[in-house]
């Protein structure tokens, strides 16, 4: 199988590898930058991508998709 899986949503989650739901094409490592008021969050990445979610379109666990090369980098350093 070639495909990339998306473990399902990471509602408990602050930070870690994670997947924003229908943006690009690869998993950052997220850190919930605060709440926006009625259940939405914004994120913020270590290589600077930004994503919101709320309830009902949660962040996703990064399952297999491919890590994003500058997030690897900085989460090491």
């Amino acid at each position: 199988m070639t495909g990339k899986l998306a473990l399902g949503p990471a509602n408990d989650r602050k930070e870690g590898w994670l997947k924003a739901p229908l943006q690009g094409t690869r998993a950052h490592f997220y850190v919930r930058d605060m709440a926006l008021g009625g259940g939405s969050y914004a994120w913020v990445a270590l290589c600077g991508h930004e994503a919101v979610t709320n309830e009902r379109v949660p962040m996703l666990d990064a399952g297999n998709w491919p890590r994003c090369m500058h997030c690897l980098k900085r989460a090491k350093a």
